[in-house]
């Protein structure tokens, strides 16, 4: 746009509409941002998983006690804070011996087994 100004109040005022394009485009895109950045503060939460490490997949049902299997074989004492804290995300946490390290991942628990209903949190589980 600037090859057309042919002053300097020309070049000004072209920049100012071009400022005011940019803008407009902008601001039709701030929803989708602040979409992606919610998603982004949730990919964060994931637990780094090495692939070439032996992997624990702790699931089940609620309250069956697979967070304090994985406290206590991992030493995270995850639970000492709040003894009734139900597993919201996948927690990761490393059971390291002299030969081998394993990788254990505790799931939130399933109360409903139907595919169709399951919450986002469940679903985090069986996508696992």
């Amino acid at each position: 746009y600037l090859k057309y100004g042919n002053s300097l109040y020309n070049c000004k005022q072209l920049k100012k509409i071009g400022f005011g394009k940019m803008c407009k485009e902008i601001k039709k895109l701030n929803t989708p941002l602040i979409f992606l950045e919610k998603i982004r503060c949730q990919i964060k939460k994931i637990p780094k998983i090495d692939p070439h490490r032996k992997i624990l997949l702790v699931g089940g049902s609620s309250n069956t006690g697979k967070s304090c299997l994985m406290n206590k074989l991992t030493r995270v004492n995850d639970l000492k804070k709040n003894p009734k804290k139900k597993t919201k995300f996948l927690m990761l946490g490393h059971l390291i011996n002299k030969f081998w390290t394993w990788q254990i991942i505790d799931t939130p628990g399933i109360t409903n087994w139907n595919l169709n209903s399951l919450t986002s949190i469940e679903m985090q589980f069986v996508v696992a």
